[in-house]
């Protein structure tokens, strides 16, 4: 048989294809082998739904008042609820608020130009409510549980632990195999954070008194700190800097006092962001902000405009790295909830564990 020089490359590529998906599933199941025949833990997760949709809705809320501000519109009574957002619309406003907010579509929180950015736009006694329709959030709920399980693939990774076991099982639940000679608790303090890491601006023109009372503009949020659990902050809900802007950290200990540190790297755009930001905002505090709470608010001194930055807040060894890690790693789309946890024994015999 002869054949062209193309066709046989063809073949070839084929070929390597094939022998490379046989060697992966063969890596795994002698992964798979090796924890049946140690043991271990095995962990049960499953993504915070409630949390997810709650947030969706937030965010469908902030864009459905920007929309009916932004034309003029008056309404009242904006509401998140369980499943929907609600509110009022004067009567003589209430045609052209429909039409801008049937407009919302595509602005639910996702990125994808599909079916799942779809919103349902209801009227009845003079109140509005906007929801997400069935079929999205059960489409929305299986991507979370998809972008979960590689999350938490590039967390283990980062954490450089061998034999870790990470598969989806059924459509909402994660299972987590931990080899016995593997730090279990740190793996677990690693995925306890979702990694949602931001730098915001502090509105320090609001008083104790005043961020007691929640009575802060409408440009901000009153976060609380991370370490100090009764000090409040007024943060500009602007986000300036975003973790996906991060290319690199790591863990260490500072210059001056010798306290555990991240050192991370900005990519290209986000250096210029961040070097803007400390040029236009000296004498200022901005917070860096994890997890929706403030880790630290340093006054900006002077610019930054070498790409670099050094977050310090209350760190051990153990968390400064951990959180180095899950900068690297990426956010989890959600907080992640134990349903199961159980140790494995040689052979596959587990004990009572719990099960929540």
């Amino acid at each position: 048989m002869r054949f062209s020089r193309w066709k046989m490359l063809g073949i070839t590529v084929v070929a390597l294809a094939i022998l490379a998906g046989s060697g992966s599933l063969w890596v795994q199941q002698r992964i798979a082998s090796r924890f049946d025949r140690l043991g271990g833990t095995r962990l049960v997760l499953e993504p915070d739904f409630d949390g997810v949709a709650k947030d969706r809705l937030i965010q469908i809320r902030d864009n459905a008042r920007h929309v009916l501000e932004e034309a003029g519109l008056h309404f009242s009574d904006m509401l998140v609820k369980r499943e929907f957002v609600e509110l009022k619309v004067q009567d003589a406003d209430r045609p052209a608020a429909m039409i801008r907010l049937r407009d919302l579509h595509g602005t639910s929180g996702t990125t994808d130009a599909n079916s799942v950015n779809r919103l349902e736009v209801a009227e009845a006694g003079g109140v509005i409510r906007l929801s997400m329709p069935q079929d999205v959030i059960a489409e929305q709920r299986l991507r979370v549980v998809e972008q979960s399980v590689e999350a938490v693939r590039r967390r283990v990774r980062e954490f450089g632990v061998g034999g870790v076991i990470v598969e989806r099982q059924g459509s909402e639940s994660i299972v987590v195999k931990v080899p016995e000679f593997a730090d279990r608790m740190g793996l677990k303090n690693l995925l306890d954070f979702v990694g949602k890491v931001e730098l915001r601006m502090v509105d320090a023109s609001v008083s104790a008194d005043q961020v007691s009372r929640a009575e802060v503009p409408r440009d901000c949020e009153v976060l609380m700190s991370a370490s100090m659990p009764d000090r409040r902050f007024a943060v500009k809900k602007q986000v300036s800097i975003a973790g996906s802007d991060v290319v690199d950290a790591q863990a260490g200990l500072g210059y001056l006092n010798n306290e555990p540190i991240v050192s991370i790297t900005f990519s290209s755009s986000g250096a210029q962001r961040f070097a803007q930001l400390t040029k236009e905002n000296i004498g200022a505090p901005f917070a860096i902000v994890v997890d929706n709470a403030v880790i630290s608010a340093p006054v900006i001194r002077e610019p930054i405009t070498g790409g670099k930055a050094e977050i310090s807040g209350q760190f051990t060894t153990e968390s400064a790295r951990a959180f180095a890690i899950v900068l690297r790693a990426g956010a989890l789309p959600a907080r992640l909830m134990t349903l199961e946890e159980r140790a494995v024994g040689p052979g596959g015999a587990m004990d009572q564990g719990f099960t929540r």
